[in-house]
């Protein structure tokens, strides 16, 4: 209940009472027509942006950890890619809620949440997941013939796949490899200018 009430109807709270009611009838009733709502929407988006879309929500579903959303925005950049230069600018001005919510929360709608341990932590440091496990459940789903295009993540090999070669392009970016001085000091700073770099590198092994 308490979460059809978080993701359910979208209310404005500058509308009246019949406005609201009106609003609120017109909600899907149940979790998984939320979900359906939402990926619909998702799906009618301009094709740059339905692409980021689909691609937060493939992240988030199998990554192997919650990524920040600095790393997060680091693997969307290198998937989008061809070249072994680093998009250096590609990486936002500034980490803060305008860019979260204008390029993460505002694509995926209501299925992700950001956390945070504590309300000081940077933007940056605070992770990305699914609002509930029943999204992860409904994109485990076979989606053929209810959307115009199937984005169910059931082949889970497959996905995997797309992922590990985002993660190789990623360790393969010219700034990334060049050097070579393997000292603890210049991993560091390294580790500090790509942040996706150790996460890449452990799941390219």
């Amino acid at each position: 209940m308490f979460l059809w009430v978080r993701l359910g109807p979208r209310l404005d709270p500058g509308a009246n009472k019949k406005q609201l009611r009106t609003v609120v009838s017109a909600a899907p009733s149940g979790l998984e027509q939320i979900f359906q709502r939402d990926l619909q929407v998702i799906l009618n988006l301009e094709e740059t942006e339905r692409l980021r879309a689909i691609e937060i929500l493939r992240w988030i579903f199998f990554a192997v950890r919650p990524l920040t959303v600095r790393e997060l925005t680091e693997a969307l950049i290198a998937n989008t890619n061809s070249t072994l230069v680093y998009l250096f600018d590609e990486i936002p001005d500034s980490w803060d809620e305008h860019h979260v919510n204008h390029q993460i929360r505002r694509l995926s709608l209501s299925s992700v949440d950001i956390r945070s341990n504590s309300p000081s932590h940077p933007v940056e440091t605070q992770t990305v997941h699914f609002v509930h496990s029943s999204v992860k459940e409904f994109l485990s789903k076979p989606l053929n013939g209810r959307f115009d295009w199937n984005v169910s993540f059931q082949h889970a090999a497959r996905e995997h796949n797309l992922l590990a070669k985002t993660c190789l392009s990623y360790i393969c970016y010219d700034d990334i490899v060049k050097g070579h001085d393997f000292t603890a000091e210049h991993l560091e700073q390294k580790i500090r200018l790509f942040q996706f770099l150790p996460y890449a590198a452990q799941m390219s092994i």
